[in-house]
């Protein structure tokens, strides 16, 4: 994480104490190559200062049978946004570049990844969120607020 505020937090909650957390951008993540199993990006590609770079790194710490989980948001449809007319999250004034689905599966598949599975991963805030319930019942897949990308390295 970039937030030594995070890290803290991240260190007080954690059982097992041997775990190694560290402060880093993930353009430059300091790991050797090829050392995890499973690689989580949640909420954060969307503000990588260099996206491409970002995910190079991520599959660089990867094994070669690692999964990567990575969400993030659809540019096309944001419900808590679009009722107030703008598009983009609640973070919108610090870097942030949205896709669709069919983009982000595209910048997925460019930087290395194989797609295995995509799911939707709804994001029910208590404000209207039993509407947003009832919405997401019957909204077309690619409307979604965010995906859930469920990616492996591509070999050779």
């Amino acid at each position: 994480d970039i937030s030594a505020q995070a890290i803290s937090i991240a260190e007080s909650n954690l059982p097992d104490k041997t775990a190694q957390l560290q402060i880093a951008t993930a353009e430059s993540i300091p790991y050797v190559d090829s050392i995890f199993d499973y690689v989580t990006c949640f909420g954060s590609i969307e503000h990588f200062v260099d996206m491409e770079k970002g995910l190079a790194e991520m599959g660089r710490v990867g094994k070669v049978d690692c999964k990567y989980f990575f969400v993030v948001p659809n540019s096309a449809f944001n419900i808590v946004n679009l009722t107030k007319g703008k598009v983009g999250t609640e973070q919108a004034k610090n870097l942030e570049v949205l896709h669709t689905l069919k983009n982000w599966q595209k910048i997925f598949e460019d930087s290395g990844y194989t797609v295995n599975d995509v799911h939707n991963f709804p994001v029910y805030r208590k404000k209207w969120g039993w509407l947003k319930r009832i919405i997401y019942l019957f909204l077309p897949a690619r409307f979604d607020e965010q995906f859930l990308f469920i990616c492996r390295k591509r070999c050779g």
